[in-house]
């Protein structure tokens, strides 16, 4: 009988399709908003950045770990967010 104190981690596969189907719900649900979708996508990467870095603090996930965390998928919804912000940049204040 196992432990059911002993937590196994998914591979990177998992987390890769975790994080895609993450991904995908979060620009259906942009998609379909009343408001403009590129702002709401931005807030969303925020949020899910956010719940990631909370999720692997409370699974106590290393950050340089040698599979795919919670930290790796905070870290692409930051760049993500990032990128967004660049391209949604009022052309007033570029200059």
């Amino acid at each position: 009988m196992s432990d059911p104190g002993t937590h196994t981690r998914p591979g990177t596969g998992a987390v890769l399709l975790r994080l895609g189907l993450r991904f995908s719900i979060l620009v259906l649900f942009a998609m379909f908003s009343r408001q403009d979708a590129a702002m709401v996508l931005k807030n969303l990467m925020i949020m899910a950045a956010s719940f990631c870095v909370v999720l692997a603090q409370v699974r106590r996930e290393g950050i340089t770990a040698s599979v795919l965390t919670h930290w790796d998928e905070a870290a692409v919804y930051g760049l993500v967010y990032a990128a967004l912000s660049l391209v949604l940049l009022d052309p007033g204040v570029r200059q």
